[in-house]
């Protein structure tokens, strides 16, 4: 049984020597924890919460007027510019802007070299808008066959 007053004793000997240690890192865990959370409610805050606004009061005579939505005939001009020493501009002659129309039916090749003729080819589908594909179903057409 002495033993186990032995044990007892070193026991609460031990705890006592453990919470003399604990006792200043739980001081400074709560100061740290202080301030850790202090920064943390600062991050999260409207900063503009913690500022008063200005309270002065401002007379009728003071505030502008409300503006009403102007028409189209209080638009400002804008300013003209110098008349210069050029003449107007003029219709150069070059390429007409017109759009291009697709050719309805392309150069036919001499009977003899037609290599395709009496052939059908089916594009599907059937249109020719890439520029390689457009190239290939004339081509075909050029050489006899059926589209």
């Amino acid at each position: 049984m002495a033993e186990a007053g032995l044990e007892s004793n070193e026991k609460a000997a031990f705890f006592e020597l453990w919470e003399s240690l604990g006792a200043d890192d739980e001081e400074e865990m709560d100061a740290r924890e202080r301030r850790d959370r202090r920064r943390r409610a600062a991050f999260f805050t409207d900063p503009t919460e913690g500022i008063e606004a200005d309270e002065t009061i401002i007379p009728d005579s003071v505030r502008p007027a409300i503006k009403t939505k102007r028409g189209d005939d209080s638009t400002p001009l804008r300013p003209r510019r110098a008349k210069s020493k050029r003449s107007p501009p003029t219709a150069t002659p070059g390429p007409s802007r017109k759009k291009r129309g697709r050719g309805s039916s392309p150069k036919m090749k001499p009977l003899d070299e037609q290599i395709f003729r009496g052939l059908s080819f089916f594009f599907v589908p059937d249109n020719d808008i890439a520029p390689a594909r457009r190239l290939r179903i004339t081509r075909a057409r050029e050489n006899g066959a059926r589209t």
